[in-house]
């Protein structure tokens, strides 16, 4: 999403979300959390050209949002919802901002960051490979491919030598996507 370089209001909403409706239901009885959402208004002023990411997390007794640079900086109010348990000695514990280090990000990177904002953040891999992937690690996915006479298939992997290896799936826009980290 492209927001203009202008003061900008934001309605930001986390919760969790299950992969299918039944494991939506039966999470009350196997998740140890069952967080609640959260949801605000976050005014912020992007800068020109900048890319920007919502980070955050959401358990039980703590769920908190906010919005990080390309460098992993916070740069914006860190928005939450906090039990009574949680002491303001807790919360600055838990908001200790990234360092900017190359090793911080790369272990900052989620998954669906686009292979753009990867780059902007630890800057151009030292080897990019395409990589069939494994019938044994995605036995489903492969008997799809197979069922509807699809090419095999792959992923593009960033490898940075000092890091480790980010591995992007393809999404159907042609994007890449982050899938998976490995140190």
């Amino acid at each position: 999403m492209v927001v203009p370089a202008k003061a900008t209001v934001l309605e930001l909403r986390a919760a969790r979300i299950y992969p299918s409706e039944f494991r939506a239901l039966l999470s009350p009885l196997v998740d140890s959390e069952t967080p609640e959402i959260l949801e605000e208004s976050l005014s912020f002023v992007p800068k020109n050209g900048a890319s920007y990411v919502v980070k955050g997390f959401l358990n039980n007794n703590f769920s908190s949002v906010w919005l990080e640079d390309e460098q992993g900086k916070i740069v914006s109010d860190i928005l939450h919802i906090k039990r009574e348990e949680f002491t303001e000695d807790v919360i600055e514990k838990v908001h200790l901002k990234v360092n900017g280090s190359r090793v911080a990000l790369f272990a900052g990177i989620n998954r669906e960051e686009t292979s753009d904002f990867v780059i902007k953040k630890l800057g151009e891999p030292d080897e990019v490979l395409e990589v069939q992937l494994s019938e044994r690690e995605y036995p489903k996915l492969i008997q799809y491919h197979r069922y509807h006479d699809l090419p095999w298939p792959t992923q593009t992997v960033y490898q940075y030598n000092d890091l480790g290896s980010v591995y992007f799936w393809k999404s159907d826009e042609g994007h890449l996507t982050v899938a998976n980290v490995k140190r």
